[in-house]
């Protein structure tokens, strides 16, 4: 399964020490560049940002309309 987050599920479960749960779930989640910039243009989540670039099964995309550009070679682009 494909999940793909935003940020305020992100900080949120980083925040109860329960973002590893998505991995657990999911295997990996995919972030959009555009999630990614706001996730790291706020100074206040600088932690919360770090913690969850470390995130291994956090995968960051580039995500145009409701194409996945990075798809793995199982998904087929809509």
């Amino acid at each position: 399964m494909i999940v793909v987050s935003d940020t305020t599920p992100l900080i949120s479960l980083l925040k109860i020490d329960c973002i590893d749960l998505l991995e657990k779930l999911f295997g990996q989640v995919l972030i959009p560049q555009a999630v990614f910039a706001e996730l790291t243009a706020d100074e206040r989540f600088k932690l919360e940002a770090d913690q969850i670039i470390s995130k291994q099964f956090i995968i960051f995309s580039i995500i145009s309309g409701q194409v996945i550009l990075s798809a793995p070679p199982t998904m087929s682009p809509i």
